[in-house]
């Protein structure tokens, strides 16, 4: 669960989050090749913001979050973050 927590704070990010070919930045007015791709995957629908709306709906039902009873302190003020 704490880990869980974490991951919400954190947010989940695409994969290629760290994606850099070395010279996007510097040729396309500071753009980052990242924001750049992820743009053109929200705009085609290809990765969206459904898709991790979906992904912590799966995790929230998969875990049985909602159920978890008997929780310690400090795990227990994590359900906030989760919910």
């Amino acid at each position: 669960m704490l880990a869980f927590a974490t991951m919400m704070r954190h947010q989940i990010v695409m994969p290629a989050h760290l994606m850099d070919d070395g010279c996007h930045t510097a040729t396309n007015q500071g753009r980052v090749l990242f924001d750049d791709f992820a743009m053109v995957a929200e705009r085609t629908g290809v990765y969206t913001a459904r898709d991790y709306v979906e992904i912590m709906q799966h995790l929230i039902e998969y875990w049985g979050v909602a159920d978890l009873r008997g929780l310690t302190p400090e795990v227990g003020g994590t359900l906030g973050v989760v919910h």
